[in-house]
């Protein structure tokens, strides 16, 4: 059945009946008679029956539709009620604004659907209201070749193709009263125009580029640098052929410096062609960002051009470019006279160095004007800090870099960060000393666990691994560093018990397993040290494996310290290492007058508790039952439960 056909009172109802959240989402603003009047032309012919469509759309039911949706949505449902507003004797300006307000409103409101959307911009090319379109198509609601890219109900994919080539776009060209000011003020709507002239056919963009927008664009003075920033060769190239337009207006030939930003060389070709462009401007803005973004054909460009200073700003331009590696535009600034590629204390071939581009300090370093020792050998230090071979290894080729400079800063950074490969191109120069600052190199690079640098280090007789009582085994076994320990204690030199034992404290106080197996191995090891500080802290901590490589060793003693081990590990609710400790008969759980289970059932640890209820050694009663008394305290009921369970405790009965 045709709902067109429908009385307007019906199809008032179906409105009314609709919840007012699906008025539009569902029916859109064009109701089912509508829509479903679509599918039926689609199907009569591909190319729409427009003035069949239009004679079946009476005024009744757009009024209908104004009468009962909210107030909210009466301003988009001026988009399609164009009849209604010509009838109602509105003018075309006036026509223009109250589309604007609906459009500028509808478009964006999150009821808007992918099929209202199509249905709109048919029901635009079917009135033949140029207006309508023309917001359509502007703000993006349809693109350029009319695609909607909707599919109805019944799998009908159809274009407006003819709608955008065809009369309706004609009559756009013809609304010389449309004011289009509003839509084209800021960037970002004409954004969403250079999608449309992107994604269309050369006649559509034409069409829209030209006829649409020249009358309004022809009056916005930032006009060319908004094509230009997008990359519009053709709109660029057709706006500068008109006098009126003047590509060095706004923000100081923005237009030249936006184009070789982006390495856009056909549009800088067409801006140097002008003579109203300045390509020096902002201080030889355009050359400088076009260095250092790498745009080689656009620097180019600019150099051929006598207004053009390669050299402003301190020689921005190739100090940009060095520092980011750009080697075609470093090539080409060279070979200008003009340029200092060792301005600002040589800061191309420092940052070069710093940033590991090995092609640009080739070619700096083949130039005479540049200093690789620059600010303390900046360049070979940063290089080898931050482990680019490459260049550390161009830099020690050349006689003038000093790789000892700073008291050695390239190895002993380069070995502190775990750089092998410089540290080993270091190693073989003469100039560099791996013992500087305290063999600064190999404790640092113990201490970070860099194992193929220690290895390199303990290979070169210079460097002592002993150095500063030990540090470089002592941090390695604090930070777990097993292979860097394994290594160190194949060394005769390396004291593995230096500083009262503390490279096997701190492993056990950290639970490295296999670190303190390897020093265990090692018979100038005392694990007992500092009053078995070992075992007290691996007990403390929690570390299970640990203590029992520590309690198969007969030197350890884990009830040292009044049995510190058992009472931390009870108190801090480390029920396996309790167990262990238990099972040893040198432990008391009864030592401190009873601690253990006063702390354990003080923090309601009820596995804890019951491991040291089993033990004969403990005494819940102690201080007029403390233990039942402080879980009670604390409302650990099931502790208490416990606790009172225990034929020890005395209950006061009152």
């Amino acid at each position: 059945m045709n709902i067109v056909s429908l009385p307007v009172e019906i199809k008032q109802a179906i409105i009314i009946q609709l919840p007012i959240s699906h008025r539009l989402q569902c029916v859109g603003l064009v109701c089912w008679a509508f829509r479903l009047a679509i599918c039926d032309a689609v199907f009569a012919s591909r190319h729409l029956q427009f003035a069949t469509l239009r004679s079946n759309c009476a005024n009744e039911a757009w009024r209908a539709i104004h009468k009962y949706l909210p107030f909210e949505y009466k301003c988009a449902a001026l988009v399609l009620d164009t009849n209604l507003l010509v009838n109602l004797t509105e003018t075309p300006r006036n026509l223009t604004s109250k589309l604007e307000a609906a459009l500028l409103h509808f478009a964006f409101t999150p009821l808007w659907s992918a099929r209202t959307t199509a249905v709109l911009s048919i029901f635009a090319s079917v009135t033949e209201c140029p207006e309508v379109l023309g917001w359509f198509v502007a703000c993006g609601i349809i693109d350029g070749d009319g695609n909607s890219g909707v599919d109805f109900e019944l799998g009908v994919s159809f274009e407006l193709s003819k709608s955008l080539h065809g009369i309706p776009l004609c009559h756009l060209a013809q609304v010389p009263s449309a004011d289009y000011s509003s839509l084209y003020n800021s960037e970002d709507i004409f954004c969403c125009m250079d999608y449309i002239l992107k994604s269309c056919s050369t006649d559509a963009a034409l069409c829209l580029g030209t006829l649409l927008l020249t009358e309004h664009l022809m009056n916005v003075s930032s006009m060319i640098q908004i094509a230009t920033k997008h990359g519009h060769a053709n709109l660029v190239k057709f706006f500068l052929s008109n006098s009126s337009v003047d590509p060095a207006v706004g923000n100081y030939n923005q237009a030249i410096i936006l184009a070789s930003e982006i390495g856009n060389a056909e549009i800088v070709k067409l801006l140097l062609a002008n003579s109203h462009v300045d390509p020096a401007a902002d201080n030889n803005k355009p050359i400088r960002h076009a260095a250092k973004y790498g745009h080689a054909e656009v620097v180019k460009l600019l150099l051929a051009s006598r207004k053009v200073n390669p050299s402003a700003a301190n020689d921005y331009a190739i100090k940009g470019a060095a520092s980011l590696g750009q080697f075609e535009v470093v090539k080409l600034l060279l070979a200008d006279y003009r340029v200092n590629p060792a301005a600002d204390n040589d800061y191309a071939i420092r940052h070069a160095s710093k940033f590991g581009h090995a092609d640009v300090v080739k070619l700096l370093l083949a130039n005479a004007q540049v200093d690789p020792k620059a600010d303390y050998d900046c360049a070979i230090r940063c290089s080898s800090e931050f482990g680019f071979a490459e260049v550390v290894k161009l830099l020690l080729a050349d006689d003038r870099a000093n790789p000892s400079a700073d008291n050695n800063y390239a190895i002993r950074y380069a070995a502190k960060s775990g750089h092998a490969e410089v540290v080993k191109l270091l190693l073989a120069d003469p100039w560099s000393d791996p013992t500087a600052d305290d063999d600064y190199a190999i404790k640092r690079s113990s201490e970070s666990g860099f194992t193929e640098v220690v290895k390199l280090l303990l290979a070169d007789s210079r460097a002592n691994p002993a150095a500063s009582n030990d540090y470089a085994i002592r941090h390695a076994a604090k930070f777990g560093h097993a292979e860097v320990v394994q290594l160190l204690l194949a060394d005769i030199r390396v004291n593995p018990a230096a500083h009262f034992n503390s490279a096997i404290e701190f492993a056990s106080a950290r639970g490295y397993f296999e670190v303190v197996k390897l020093l265990l191995d090692d018979s100038r090891v005392n694990p007992s040290g500092s009053e078995n500080f070992a075992v007290r802290w691996a007990a403390s901590n929690g570390h299970v494996k640990v203590l029992k490589l520590l309690l198969a060793d007969s030197r350890v003693d884990p009830a040292a310290k009044d049995n510190y081990a058992i009472q931390n590990a009870s108190k801090y609710g480390h029920a396996e290492v309790v167990k262990l400790l238990l099972a040893d008969r040198r432990v008391n759980p009864g030592a401190n007058n009873n601690f253990a289970i006063k702390s354990a059932s003080e923090n309601g640890d009820i596995v804890v508790v019951k491991l040291l209820l089993a033990c004969s050694q403990v005494n819940p009663l102690v201080n007029s039952n403390w233990a039942p008394d402080l879980g009670s305290v604390n409302g650990y009921k099931t502790v208490v439960q416990l606790l009172l369970s225990d034929f020890r405790v005395v209950t006061a009965v009152s």
